[in-house]
């Protein structure tokens, strides 16, 4: 029992670094890059606009030459839009956006909640992770439009930056719930690799395994 506390205990321990940007409480407000801030009492909807400049986010900078706007789930009141209940970046893919940890620092993405924002034809985004050590990760996703965010896992760590391009110029994208760890190893690794704590994590266990264990014997021996 006492083992596998302790190795539980570790394992909190290196999941704190996780932060969960989600965008909540921000539609209408006064976010550091925006160009306009606009709120409509009487539809009860709100939104905050950016317009070739970078939305400043947890520590994150979100930078396209087309429009991005913070909006609440209320705003248009429609069915054929999608809708998660809170607030949420939307991005217009006319233009290519790029997310960067604040100050150029390394960071992880673990995954994150995507849609194609109004109902039509369903279309692609790709997304591209380029990484600290050099080259590139990339994942192309298949978008239904017009339904609930569908949760996609990357589980990319050591990324200067991620791209996202979608196929068709004349859509608006939805992201939220981006899971990034910002104390990424400056070392790239995509999915199919296990991530640096993973094996800080398994020596540490193995470690405490064989501390419980020669305490055991100890006690035997007396």
């Amino acid at each position: 029992m006492k083992r596998y506390i302790f190795v539980m205990f570790i394992a909190t321990l290196t999941s704190l670094n996780a932060t969960v940007i989600d965008f909540n409480g921000l539609a209408g407000t006064a976010v550091p890059g925006n160009t306009s801030v606009n709120n409509s009492a009487a539809s009860n909807y709100s939104y905050t606009e950016f317009y070739q400049s970078s939305a400043i986010v947890s520590g994150f900078e979100f930078y396209s030459a087309g429009y991005k706007y913070l909006i609440n789930s209320n705003y248009g009141n429609y069915n054929s839009r999608a809708d998660n209940g809170t607030d949420f970046l939307m991005m217009h893919s006319s233009a290519d956006t790029t997310m960067i940890k604040s100050g150029n620092e390394a960071f992880d993405l673990t995954s994150l909640d995507i849609t194609d924002w109004i109902q039509g034809a369903n279309s692609t985004l790709l997304i591209t992770g380029e990484l600290v050590a050099g080259g590139t990760v990339v994942e192309s996703v298949e978008l239904e439009s017009g339904v609930e965010f569908t949760n996609y896992v990357l589980n990319w760590s050591g990324l200067a930056s991620v791209n996202f391009h979608g196929e068709w110029q004349s859509r608006y994208i939805a992201y939220d719930n981006l899971v990034v760890n910002e104390n990424s190893a400056t070392t790239g690794t995509s999915s199919a690799t296990p991530e640096p704590s993973f094996y800080s994590l398994l020596m540490i266990g193995f470690l405490g395994l064989a501390f419980c264990r020669q305490k055991q014997q100890r006690a035997l021996n007396r």
